[in-house]
C-alpha cells in the first residue's frame, strides 16, 4: 500500500510540494489583498464579516483573519502603501522632517501656516511615518477596547497605594494605543475629503505622536517608571487640549466647500443639470446640498465615537493623574462620592450668567430647587459642564426674546430631583421655544443659531487653556452635553413649545454601575 522512497526523492517531492504551495499563495494573496468593505463610523465596533491579510513578513507564509473595525477604506493607501516602503534605516534628511513635524505639533500649528504648507502636510498615513509605527498603528485599530465603570474607578483609587497606582499605570500602558490607534484609523479614512484637511491631519498627527510617546515607554515594573509614564500621560493631556475646536473648524471647512459646489451646481442652469447627474456617480461629495450637510450620518456618527472615545480618555488619564495629587475630602481622584449636585447647578448659573451679563449687559434671573443635603457618586466637573451650557442657552433666549420688552423677563427655572436610578436635573425657561422641525437639528455638530467664531479663530496663539470654554456658535455645545451624560450611563432630553419656551431634562446614573459605552 505504502511505496517506500529514497532520501533523494523525498526531496525532491518536498521541494515541487513547497514550490506549488509558495505560487498558491501569492495567488491568493494578490486577488484577496482588496479594500475592505466600506462602513459607517457607528457600526464599526463589530463587523460580521472576515478579511484575510496575507502576512509578508512571516516566513511562514501564515494567513490570519481579522474582523474589520473602523477602517473605511476607499483609499485602501492606509492598507497597502506602507507595505511599499522600503525596511532600510531612515537617512538624516527623514529623521530631520520628522524632528520638525514633531516639534510643530507641540506648538500648535496655525490654520494659516497649514494651509502654506499644505503641500506638504497633506499627506496620507503611510507617507508622513515609518512603516514600523503605521503597522503598529493598523494592528492596534483591530484590538478590542476595554471599558470601565464609574463605580470600578471609585473602588479601585479609594485608598490609592503603590501596588495599585503601579497597576494602574500598566493598563493605560496597554489600553491608550488601543484607543489612539482605533481614533488614527477613523481620521484617516473619514468620508467627503475630510480626512485631507488640514485641521483634521494636525489632529491626526496629534495622535500618532501620542501613539509612539506611549508605545516607546518601557514596561512598567516599578514605581520610577509609573512617575515617569504618569508626566508623559500629563503631556498627552495638553497636547490634545485643542482637538475639539480643531476638528470643528476642519468640519466648518468642508462645510463651506459643499456649500460653494452646492451654488455653483445650481447656477448653470437646467442644461447642466443632466450632466450634474451623470456626474454624481464620480463624486458624490460635489452633489451633496450644503443645507443637507447637518444630516449626513457618516459625519456625525463619527463625531459621536470620535468625541465619547475623547471624553473616556481624557476621563481614564486624569483620573489616574489626580490619584497622584494630594487627597481631598469626599474625592477619589476626578470622582467626588459625595457630589452634591444642587451646589454645582448654583457654580455653573453664576458662571453662565456672568457670561450672559458680560454679552448683553444684564442677565435674566435663574431660580434653583432642589434637596441641599442629595449626595452622590459622580464627577462634578461633567454635570457643570452640562448645566452650564444648557442654562446659556436659556439665558440667551430669555435675553433675545425680550430685549426690546418692558416686560421684565420671566425667570429660568432649575429643578434638581432624585429617583430611584437616577439624579434629574430640569432646566425650563420661556425663550419662546424652538420650531418642531427644528427639534432633530439641535444634535447636528453643524448646527447653531449663533455667529461660529471659528472664522476668525487663529489656532497659531491657541495652546493649554487658550480654547473658550464655551462652545457658543460650533454647533457642538447640545451634542457634547449629550455625549457627557451617556458617558456613565445616563442621557439628555430635549422638549419644546413653540411659541412659549423649552425643557432640558439632564439623567444622570446615580448607580455608577454603567460601563463606559465605547465606539
Amino acid at each position: 500500500m505504502f511505496r517506500r522512497v529514497s532520501r533523494r526523492g523525498f526531496n525532491a517531492i518536498l521541494r515541487t510540494t513547497y514550490s506549488s504551495a509558495a505560487r498558491s499563495v501569492d495567488t491568493f494573496n494578490e486577488k484577496l489583498m482588496l479594500p475592505l468593505k466600506n462602513v459607517s463610523s457607528r457600526s464599526s465596533r463589530v463587523n460580521k464579516e472576515s478579511c484575510f491579510f496575507y502576512d509578508r513578513r512571516k516566513n511562514c507564509n501564515s494567513v490570519r483573519t481579522v474582523s474589520t473595525t473602523t477602517i473605511q477604506t476607499t483609499d485602501f493607501a492606509f492598507h497597502r502603501g506602507h507595505r511599499r516602503r522600503m525596511n532600510t534605516t531612515r537617512d538624516e534628511d527623514e529623521t530631520q522632517r520628522k524632528t520638525t513635524i514633531s516639534k510643530k505639533l507641540r506648538r500648535g500649528v496655525s490654520s494659516s501656516s497649514m494651509k502654506s504648507g499644505q503641500e506638504s502636510t497633506n499627506r496620507r498615513l503611510s507617507e508622513a511615518f515609518s512603516k514600523n509605527l503605521v503597522d503598529d498603528i493598523y494592528r492596534g485599530s483591530f484590538r478590542n477596547q476595554t471599558g470601565v465603570s464609574l463605580k470600578y474607578m471609585m473602588d479601585f483609587g479609594n485608598h490609592p497605594r503603590d501596588q495599585q497606582l503601579l497597576f494602574s499605570a500598566q493598563f493605560l500602558h496597554k489600553e491608550l494605543p488601543i484607543r489612539l490607534a482605533h481614533r488614527v484609523a477613523e481620521l484617516e479614512n473619514l468620508p467627503f475629503g475630510l480626512s485631507t484637511k488640514p485641521q483634521v491631519l494636525t489632529v491626526r498627527d496629534w495622535y500618532v505622536e501620542s501613539f509612539e510617546d506611549i508605545r516607546e515607554m518601557k514596561e512598567i515594573n516599578s514605581m520610577e517608571r509609573e512617575e515617569k509614564f504618569t508626566e508623559l500621560l500629563s503631556s498627552v493631556m495638553k497636547r490634545h487640549n485643542d482637538v475639539v475646536p480643531m476638528i470643528a473648524r476642519g468640519v466648518l471647512e468642508l462645510k463651506n466647500e459643499l456649500a460653494e459646489k452646492s451654488k455653483k451646481g445650481g447656477s448653470h442652469g437646467s442644461s447642466s443639470t443632466n450632466n450634474n447627474n451623470n456626474n454624481n456617480n464620480n463624486n458624490s461629495s460635489s452633489s451633496i446640498d450644503a443645507n443637507r450637510i447637518a444630516h449626513l450620518p457618516e459625519i456625525h456618527q463619527f463625531l459621536d465615537g470620535f468625541y465619547m472615545s475623547r471624553i473616556g480618555m481624557r476621563m481614564l488619564i486624569g483620573q489616574h493623574v489626580a490619584l497622584h495629587e494630594p487627597p481631598k475630602k469626599d474625592y477619589v481622584g476626578l470622582i467626588c462620592t459625595k457630589t452634591r449636585a444642587l451646589e454645582v447647578c448654583k457654580d455653573a448659573v453664576d458662571d453662565a450668567r456672568a457670561l450672559c451679563a458680560r454679552q448683553y449687559g444684564d442677565a435674566p434671573e435663574v431660580e434653583i430647587f432642589g434637596d441641599p443635603n442629595l449626595t452622590f457618586a459622580y464627577v462634578p466637573g461633567h454635570i457643570h459642564h452640562v448645566v452650564f451650557e444648557l442654562v446659556k442657552n436659556s439665558l440667551r433666549a430669555v435675553a433675545e426674546r425680550y430685549k426690546d420688552s418692558d416686560v421684565p423677563p420671566p425667570a429660568i427655572r432649575v429643578v434638581v430631583a432624585e429617583g430611584s436610578e437616577d439624579v434629574t436635573i430640569k432646566i425650563s425657561d420661556e425663550g419662546g421655544g424652538i420650531p418642531r422641525s427644528g427639534l432633530k437639528e439641535i444634535w447636528t455638530y453643524l448646527y447653531s443659531t449663533a455667529d461660529s467664531p471659528l472664522q476668525e479663530m487663529e489656532f497659531s496663539e491657541a495652546g493649554a487653556g487658550s480654547t473658550p470654554v464655551v462652545l457658543a456658535g460650533y454647533g457642538y455645545g447640545l451634542p457634547l452635553s449629550r455625549l457627557y451624560c451617556r458617558y456613565f450611563g445616563g442621557d439628555l432630553q430635549v422638549l419644546s413649545m413653540d411659541g412659549y419656551g423649552t425643557d432640558a431634562y439632564v439623567h444622570l446614573n446615580r448607580l455608577g454601575t454603567g460601563t463606559e459605552p465605547l465606539p
